[in-house]
């Protein structure tokens, strides 16, 4: 009977240790796989080798004068808040569309696109590449990390948060009380 009892009770001990182990682990790998921007970023760069990125910081030394600033995310999103200044396109625009609304305002500009991430506006602006430059822009680029970079750098928009698309995508933003999923009026 006793060896029953400290058979048992060094099995219950192993199998606390156990599952000790086996929540850290998985902690440890929730951590490992936690999105990261720089992460997304990279392989959004190496998936579209040929699409310039621009820093929010760059991005600020450009006179606001030579610069058309496209944001590549949903009308909801964009309605929460953008930069200042830029103007709202659905991220599946037809080039051909694209070209006929936006083509004329385009000649020596710098062009630039940003989304939530970087991964919209890298897409968009991959497929519209031929068409800005027989638009006459003087260059184009992704605003690397998107809005979301934006504000976790703690630059203005207009509008004070930023919508996180989904849930998923939110945990990207740093402190959670940036985030709303409707204009604030």
């Amino acid at each position: 009977m006793e060896f029953e009892d400290s058979f048992y009770q060094a099995m219950k001990t192993r199998l606390i240790i156990a599952g000790i182990l086996l929540v850290s682990i998985g902690a440890g790998a929730a951590v490992l796989w936690q999105p990261s921007l720089d992460r997304i970023h990279s392989h959004i760069a190496s998936e579209h080798q040929n699409v310039q990125h621009l820093t929010a910081e760059q991005y600020q030394k450009l006179n606001t004068e030579d610069v058309v600033l496209f944001d590549v995310r949903e009308v909801d999103e964009f309605q929460v808040s953008h930069i200042e200044g830029a103007i709202q396109i659905q991220p599946n625009i037809d080039v051909d569309q694209f070209h006929e609304d936006y083509g004329e305002i385009l000649d020596g500009k710098t062009v630039v696109f940003y989304c939530s991430v970087g991964r919209r506006s890298s897409d968009l602006l991959a497929r519209l590449d031929p068409v800005l430059t027989e638009s006459g822009a003087q260059s184009s680029a992704n605003l690397k990390g998107g809005i979301f970079n934006w504000v976790n750098q703690k630059n203005t928009l207009s509008g004070k948060k930023v919508h996180p698309y989904n849930a998923y995508w939110g945990r990207l933003i740093e402190d959670s009380s940036n985030i709303a999923y409707k204009p604030e009026n």
